[in-house]
């Protein structure tokens, strides 16, 4: 900063003209080694008060009205000058607007409150986080039921005939829910995620659609019904079986882990069908399908309530966490790459999580930049 004061202080006497001669080569010097890269706003130009800019192009208008060839560059460099006082008048407001949040700000960061949301083939909206505990919604033949523990459950009522229409089920970035269809089978969907399912089930195949991350109970029927399970990528058909989809549209691949049963999965690029065993994960982009024999937990650590670094997934993982405390996190992956490992609770105050990222090694430097709280990670 005091260098930018030198510099500001040499282009004032320079242009009322008291610059003495080691000061003009000085500043002739900077002017030759200076990059105009930055074009000011209106905005940023009057950050340099106005004293300073009419000085500016007074001198210009003298300059050019002379026409003195030996000081040609005299209006450049005030015009360079301008560049440069707005830019560094801009940096120096964005700079004080920086703050350094204390540790009882931190501790009161905390997940924001979710906002999951049903809505219904009607259009109607359904906000869960309004629908009371112990409460029941009823729609034709079908119940929609909000347990003590926050799980929804659709019951089919007893009305002898069986509902068409679906439901599609949202979940904020902040939050999982436990959703349980009409058949019994029990969906766990991670935060941000879209789930679009039948209403009851008929004597078909049971069918959902998934734009998400989900980990599936599923219920076997004892008319053994197939239950799909629609990607924009691929479907997976199971009998019963306990599995996890990964499958994000703004992501190149999909994946899925199987933890009990037995899978079919067809990649609806080319139709073609491969087998996956427990304890194996499917992964299918638009150009490749691989399975491999992988370690789950980290793919079902989210279900168990925290967020799971294994050495390879750091950039991922500090986008969830970006997502589910509603904050910013800049990663530097420029840096040397350590192998980053642990565990950490999702339920965990802002304070705690910083602490529990600088034992895994990653330095977490939290800021207050335009009242937005970002992390910034090396």
């Amino acid at each position: 900063m005091k260098e930018v004061k030198h510099i500001l202080a040499l282009i004032y006497r320079f242009l009322i003209r008291e610059e003495k001669d080691k000061e003009k080569q000085e500043i002739m010097n900077w002017y030759e080694n200076y990059q105009i890269d930055y074009t000011p706003s209106k905005e940023h130009i009057k950050l340099t008060g106005e004293s300073v800019k009419q000085r500016v192009f007074h001198s210009i208008q003298e300059e050019q009205s002379k026409k003195n060839r030996a000081y040609w560059w005299r209006p450049v460099i005030a015009a360079a000058s301008i560049i440069f006082v707005a830019g560094i008048s801009f940096w120096v407001f964005t700079r004080d607007s920086i703050q350094i949040p204390d540790s009882h700000f931190l501790s009161s960061i905390t997940p924001s409150d979710p906002k999951a949301k049903i809505t219904l083939e009607s259009g109607q909206i359904i906000d869960l986080e309004k629908m009371a505990i112990d409460s029941c919604l009823r729609f034709e033949d079908i119940e929609i039921r909000k347990d003590s523990t926050g799980q929804i459950t659709y019951v089919q009522n007893d009305t002898g005939g069986r509902s068409s229409k679906s439901s599609t089920i949202e979940t904020p970035n902040n939050a999982n829910y436990t959703l349980n269809l009409s058949d019994g089978t029990v969906v766990i969907l991670n935060a941000g995620t879209k789930l679009k399912y039948p209403n009851s089930f008929n004597t078909g195949d049971r069918v959902v659609e998934l734009d998400g991350e989900a980990y599936f109970i599923v219920q076997k029927t004892t008319s053994k019904q197939k239950f799909l399970v629609k990607t924009r990528q691929q479907i997976t058909e199971v009998l019963g079986t306990t599995f996890n989809i990964k499958a994000r549209n703004y992501q190149a691949s999909e994946q899925i882990s199987l933890e009990e049963g037995l899978i079919r999965v067809v990649n609806t690029r080319n139709t073609a069908l491969q087998i996956v065993q427990p304890g194996q994960q499917m992964e299918i982009s638009p150009t490749t399908t691989k399975i491999k024999t992988v370690d789950l937990e980290p793919y079902l650590a989210w279900t168990k309530g925290y967020f799971y670094l294994d050495g390879q997934n750091t950039a991922e993982v500090l986008q969830e966490i970006a997502n589910w405390y509603d904050i910013e996190i800049n990663y530097n992956q420029s840096k040397k790459q350590n192998n980053y490992k642990g565990k950490i609770p999702k339920n965990l105050p802002l304070n705690k999580l910083i602490d529990l990222l600088t034992f895994t090694e990653l330095k977490a430097e939290p800021i207050l930049q335009q009242d937005r709280l970002k992390l910034i990670i090396k």
